[in-house]
């Protein structure tokens, strides 16, 4: 089945989703940076469990490569343009879904790379006396989306080309891939075929 109607619904309904907690995550960094002074400024929420924090990441996700600004940023730019092409021609809703929040995480914390040159992280959780490092909305979608597509990947997936609609150019590259290891595999064979072919002529010989 190729682009239909449901697809396309589907796809702007998810592209809506996406800009929505992207803008989410840039209005409370707004919020967040304007009101909460930075590393000694709180908002307890649940005592001892959580609160809103004003932190400054200059690395990747919960402080991972610190100092690495412009890497990260050219990284995930890259990221999110190959997401929102896969995201377009993802056949099964599920993976849809999941690869728009991944989207929705990546270009979230890519608009603070660029305009701050780090990441501001607000959500901070306390379990047990585990201080968890703070994360921000983006974040929170990359593990969702990441979870959701482990999910799809598990209980979905029938076969490589099926993860794209019909037609889509990763539709094409993945069929491309699956008919090289179809042909390498007939090549292989065909190999084998041969030697024990020659292994019988040999002995035959020798008798």
């Amino acid at each position: 089945m190729g682009l239909t109607k449901k697809h396309i619904i589907r796809t702007i309904l998810f592209a809506v989703l996406t800009g929505a907690l992207i803008a989410a995550d840039q209005f409370v960094k707004t919020l967040v940076k304007t009101n909460i002074s930075y590393t000694n400024g709180s908002i307890t929420v649940i005592p001892n469990f959580f609160e809103i924090v004003h932190w400054h990441n200059d690395g990747g996700m919960w402080g991972l490569f610190p100092g690495k600004v412009i890497p990260l940023a050219i990284l995930a730019s890259i990221a999110a343009v190959l997401l929102l092409l896969f995201a377009g021609c993802a056949r099964h809703w599920l993976s849809q879904l999941g690869l728009f929040l991944i989207l929705a995480g990546a270009v979230g914390n890519v608009i603070d790379r660029f305009k701050y040159g780090y990441v501001i992280d607000f959500l901070s959780f306390n379990f047990w006396g585990y201080q968890f490092p703070a994360f921000n909305i983006a974040d929170s979608c990359v593990v969702i989306g990441a979870m959701v597509m482990i999910v799809f990947m598990l209980f979905c997936v029938k076969s490589d080309t099926r993860i794209f609609i019909e037609g889509s150019p990763m539709r094409r590259i993945a069929e491309r891939s699956e008919a090289k290891k179809a042909a390498k595999e007939a090549r292989k064979q065909a190999e084998e075929a041969e030697n024990e072919e020659n292994t019988e002529n040999t002995d035959n010989t020798q008798k």
